[in-house]
Parts: C-alpha cells; sequence; structure tokens
C-alpha cells in the first residue's frame, strides 16, 4: 500500500515553506494549497483518480478562519476520499465538544521540526 501524501493548506506562507521542505526532505510527498477554492479543487482531482492512497490534510486555523469548525466537517465531506485532517490552532482557539472534522489539534506556537515530526507520526 502506497504511504500517504500530505497536502499542506497554510496561510502562512512561511510555515508553509519550512514544512513543505521538511517533509520532502524525508521522502514524503506533499501538494500545497494556497486559498479554500485551490483546495477545494485539489480534493475533487484526487477523488477522481482513483490510484491515490488516503492523504493527510495539515490544515492551519487561520487557513479557513472564521468558519474553522463548519469548514472542517465540510472539507471531509467534500473529500469523499479517506482523509485525516490534522489542525493547526491558535492558543487562544476554544475546542468545542463537536468539533468534528478534525482528526488531530496541534496547538501552536509549536516549533516547525515539532509539526513534522507529529504529522509523520500520525502516518
Amino acid at each position: 500500500m502506497r504511504r500517504p501524501d500530505i497536502i499542506i493548506a497554510i496561510a502562512n506562507p512561511q510555515l508553509r515553506t519550512r514544512l513543505i521542505e521538511l517533509l520532502e526532505a524525508q521522502a514524503v510527498a506533499t501538494q500545497a494549497s494556497r486559498n479554500l477554492e485551490d483546495l477545494y479543487e485539489l480534493l475533487a482531482q484526487r477523488s477522481s483518480d482513483e490510484m491515490h492512497a488516503r492523504s493527510v490534510l495539515v490544515l492551519e486555523e487561520a487557513f479557513i478562519y472564521p468558519h474553522v469548525y463548519e469548514e472542517c466537517a465540510h472539507i471531509k465531506a467534500v473529500s469523499r476520499q479517506p482523509l485525516t485532517i490534522v489542525l493547526l490552532v491558535e492558543p487562544r482557539t476554544r475546542t468545542r465538544s463537536d468539533w468534528n472534522g478534525a482528526d488531530h489539534i496541534l496547538r501552536l506556537p509549536m516549533h516547525v521540526d515539532e509539526i513534522v515530526d507529529r504529522i509523520v507520526g500520525f502516518l
């Protein structure tokens, strides 16, 4: 079975670039999306391609703010394929009990190396 691909949806360009560099250095296939529309197009393309393994989406809260709770569940529904969502959230964000779209929540600030270690651990 193929190793999952990682989709990066990060608003912060420095964080996005560094995550991609570190993941690719570990031979992890990555794809990046610059906005929500691009992400939905990418997921639609992937769902029509039967060759893709399941994917891990690394999603920053700022990328989908202010509708964090609704968007996570919506992204899962749109993907129509096995998708694990790792959500990076700011310390001020309050986790709700009905937050069912994200599989893993990582609270910022967190060093990029630690984020990559956790993501690779989720694979």
